[in-house]
């Protein structure tokens, strides 16, 4: 998400006026940049979704979802193509 963001932005510069990056990527979150109010609820959420988290991810990583969510960022809807979601499931 991030990259493909960046990347559309430096191929299309005239579809954009800013780019805003948000990484929810709690297997990623170093505990010296986190709150540490919010760490008890990372680390529950980390936990969970490693030990009960595969039903949720195969419930939602199918081709319908996955195009759905990637033509929230994208301006040109129609970029969104059967084969990128394809790509992306396999």
């Amino acid at each position: 998400g991030t990259i493909s963001s960046l990347q559309a932005c430096l191929d299309k510069p005239e579809l954009f006026t800013g780019l805003l990056t948000v990484s929810p990527n709690f297997r990623e979150l170093h505990t010296a940049e986190a709150s540490p109010l919010a760490m008890p609820l990372v680390k529950t959420v980390q936990r969970l979704l490693r030990e009960r988290g595969q039903g949720l991810f195969d419930a939602l990583a199918n081709a319908n979802t996955v195009k759905n969510i990637l033509k929230e960022p994208y301006a040109v809807k129609d970029a969104v193509t059967d084969e990128l979601v394809d790509v992306l499931l396999t």
